[in-house]
């Protein structure tokens, strides 16, 4: 193969003296290529075997297309290993034990999959939210508490606020509350979300639906991640228990503006929590 670019006098391999050098032997069938082969699956090195292409670049695209991607990646990657291997014995004169090798390619795969799941998550995280087409039904009987957070970076805190309805949409009650020094916002979509237990437990309701257009906190109460506001997740589960049926749902803003323009309004209130009760506090929606 070196003969072939000009690269060497001789046709014949220089690491086990055979006759012609071509890219299946280096790769294949040298003495050193076989020691490394040796050492991983049987299965793969059988089908290797097995092979009679004599085109380097259709034997390349056969291994891609017709064999699983986690033993096809395995084969192309020990194959550019050898051949790494080679070309610092031939020309440096360095020689590597196959164990170091294959640990090499080892490495070099756990690498490849540690940036695939990279790339797996950052695509997810790139995708277009897809918004609620509709508002969530509810059963009779059952209580709607729509929740939002809002910031105030100015004064350094944030608001939260919670809105519940009946079956039938009618208005039960509603609360919200100033946040000194915390205005992270899914920390306070979190804290919105056990407000809106509090507001249960006052009304004395049993069955309830919290939404939020936080779909983050949404998740992470249901999946129970950790995350920063960790604590408040557990507060929310421990007060879960109390009722009958507490479920948590995920509704697009465009469904959440009540709650959202009462987290708005609360901000140039006093401290402390607000509560109303029969009659929803007076705000324009459409404003905010």
């Amino acid at each position: 193969m070196l003969k072939s670019r000009n690269l060497a006098t001789s046709a014949e391999c220089k690491i086990c003296g055979a006759d012609e050098d071509t890219w299946d032997h280096s790769l294949l069938h040298c003495t050193m290529s076989r020691c490394i082969w040796a050492l991983v699956d049987e299965e793969a090195t059988e089908l290797i075997a097995s092979l009679r292409i004599a085109d380097p670049m259709h034997w390349v695209f056969f291994i891609c297309c017709n064999i699983p991607k986690t033993e096809g990646s395995r084969i192309l990657i020990t194959c550019c290993a050898i051949w790494h291997a080679r070309r610092k014995a031939i020309h440096e004169g360095v020689f590597k034990s196959p164990f170091s090798i294959i640990s090499m390619v080892n490495q070099l795969i756990q690498e490849l999959a540690i940036v695939q799941e990279f790339e797996s998550k950052m695509r997810i995280q790139h995708q277009p939210k897809i918004r609620t087409q509709c508002q969530i039904a509810i059963e009779q009987g059952t209580y709607k508490t729509n929740t939002d957070a809002a910031v105030d970076p100015a004064n350094s805190k944030g608001a939260i606020a919670a809105v519940c309805r009946g079956s039938n949409g009618e208005f039960v009650a509603a609360s919200a509350m100033n946040t000194t020094n915390v205005t992270d916002p899914e920390t306070l979509e979190a804290m919105a979300c056990l407000e809106a237990l509090a507001l249960a437990e006052d009304c004395a309701i049993k069955k309830m639906i919290v939404v939020s257009d936080c779909l983050n906190v949404i998740r992470n109460i249901k999946k129970m991640n950790r995350c920063v506001y960790m604590m408040i997740l557990q507060d929310i589960q421990e007060r879960s228990k109390s009722f009958e049926c507490a479920r948590f749902a995920h509704e697009g803003r465009e469904f959440n503006r009540e709650a959202h323009s009462l987290a708005k309004h609360v901000c140039s209130l006093g401290d402390g929590r607000h509560v109303w009760f029969c009659s929803s506090p007076v705000l324009d929606v459409n404003a905010l």
